[in-house]
């Protein structure tokens, strides 16, 4: 009897196909970066934002780790662009987590995109919401 297979179509099309992967190109206001590890597993996370008024312009990632991870990061680039800036601060990666199908025992690495999105939005030195 085959296993199961353990990525769904979302995971698969993204993982694929991660056009937000790469080096962020461009002038901006502003750019943020933020680099995430999970030491245990070696997975890693680095996510840039080119902000101009306020909104993200343009998100990419660079990451190290498991497909669900990199389709993840995928995920939040392509639903945060053009975005206010605070949505960063209000992510939370539950909602990936259930489309992306990711097993409980990954949780700790699906956690660096959060990790990534609050740290970005920490790093815009304007940590209120409303701005």
């Amino acid at each position: 009897m085959p296993l199961p297979d353990p990525y769904n179509d979302e995971v698969r099309a993204c993982f694929e196909n991660p056009v937000h992967a790469g080096e962020l190109e461009g002038d901006y206001a502003q750019v943020l970066e933020a680099d995430v590890r999970e030491s245990r597993e070696g997975a890693r996370l680095v996510l840039c934002a080119g902000l101009n008024g306020g909104k993200i312009a343009t998100l990419r990632f660079r990451a190290r780790g498991c497909p669900h991870l990199i389709a993840a990061a995928e995920m939040l680039c392509s639903s945060l662009e053009g975005a206010e800036a605070a949505q960063l601060a209000a992510l939370t990666v539950s909602d990936l987590m259930d489309r992306l199908a990711v097993p409980d025992s990954k949780t700790g690495r699906l956690l660096l995109v959060e990790d990534a999105a609050r740290a970005l939005w920490n790093s815009n030195g304007d940590s209120s919401p409303g701005n």
